[in-house]
């Protein structure tokens, strides 16, 4: 016999009740197993751009309608809005993004360029980052590719400055600093966000076309040329050399010191936050770590190295540093002259 069903008796009360609270304790569930999370709205718009997606043709990918969809990429009051966690999963599906960088739980991306260090600014534009990351992972293909060919052990060392050099390829704030004569950052600033955003995407399209013969296999790069680039930030292409290996030799540049390039980020890093103006100490425990190579060849302490810093700086506290990159190149001359290397051979000319 069935269930009296009817609503209108005891029974069939307590019968609706129970169903009732099974469907509840469903939902709960199914609630519990796919939470609310945040999304990033200029994240996913710039995804959805980038992969060329309309509002309407992404919402009925995702199975979603697309007011919601609206919603995520709408500019609120807040910097993100909230989905639920498997819509977010097949949004990182099919823009082909992390789900994490959609959330901000990371700052780059698989193949965006220097992902082995820490950002020079977390809130890098988002556009930008893509444009690294889609060039990243060509170059990548293209490398290994190389390195494989010519039987080379793949590296750390090797793996960060090919990306490092590559990043610059496609970095305005560099084409900046290369091209323009004032060195003061008043008379030649930073680029906005917006100058990084739309500036990145156009240099990632050109140097895409431009490096094509060579990530389609047809041509061999020129190593020698990107080590360069990529080092001092100072010198022009050399001879040609088309192997990867060419990135480990050292450039024509004093190679006890850090780069120009690498100087400056770590500038830029200790001075985030604190409007130029850095802690004494803080700043020489940095440099007497970045520069030991110069006054000792094993890294160990000097203190004549301590007393080089002191007259550069002089002695005020805290120091300021308002442009990084002009005081990186003034840093590196003084150390070059204060402890000038005495084996000429070490200064190795390439023919």
């Amino acid at each position: 016999m069935k269930p009296h069903t009817s609503s209108s008796g005891q029974g069939g009360r307590r019968y609706n009740k129970a169903v009732s609270k099974v469907k509840s304790r469903r939902k709960h569930r199914q609630w519990l197993d796919d939470p609310l999370v945040s999304v990033d709205h200029q994240r996913l718009r710039a995804a959805i751009n980038r992969a060329g997606w309309s509002q309407n043709a992404l919402a009925k990918k995702i199975r979603v309608p697309q007011p919601t969809l609206n919603y995520l990429v709408s500019d609120g009051k807040r910097k993100t809005q909230r989905c639920r966690s498997s819509v977010l999963n097949r949004l990182a599906r099919v823009l082909q993004v992390p789900a994490e960088w959609l959330t901000r739980e990371t700052w780059y991306l698989p193949h965006s360029l220097y992902r082995g260090r820490p950002p020079d600014d977390p809130n890098d534009p988002p556009s930008a980052i893509l444009a690294q990351h889609v060039l990243g992972k060509v170059s990548d293909e293209a490398f290994r590719r190389d390195l494989e060919d010519c039987r080379l052990t793949f590296t750390g060392t090797l793996d960060r400055r090919f990306h490092g050099a590559i990043h610059d390829l496609i970095d305005p704030e560099r084409w900046r600093r290369e091209l323009l004569a004032g060195q003061d950052e008043e008379v030649v600033p930073r680029p906005t966000d917006k100058e990084r955003d739309d500036a990145t995407e156009a240099l990632e399209r050109a140097f895409t076309m431009i490096l094509a013969p060579w990530l389609n296999g047809q041509v061999r790069l020129n190593y020698r040329w990107l080590r360069d680039w990529g080092g001092p930030h100072m010198y022009p292409a050399t001879s040609q050399d088309t192997t990867p290996a060419a990135l480990e030799r050292p450039g024509r540049y004093d190679d006890r010191l850090p780069t120009p390039g690498e100087l400056e980020d770590v500038f830029r890093v200790i001075r985030k936050g604190s409007h130029g103006l850095i802690p004494r100490h803080k700043l020489m425990e940095v440099l007497r770590s970045v520069c030991a190579g110069v006054a000792h060849p094993e890294g160990r302490g000097d203190p004549n190295l301590q007393r080089a810093l002191d007259r550069f700086f002089g002695q005020e506290d805290p120091i300021s540093i308002s442009n990084p990159a002009t005081t990186a190149l003034d840093l590196i001359a003084e150390l070059q002259r204060q402890f000038p290397r005495q084996d000429a051979r070490r200064y190795p000319i390439w023919d």
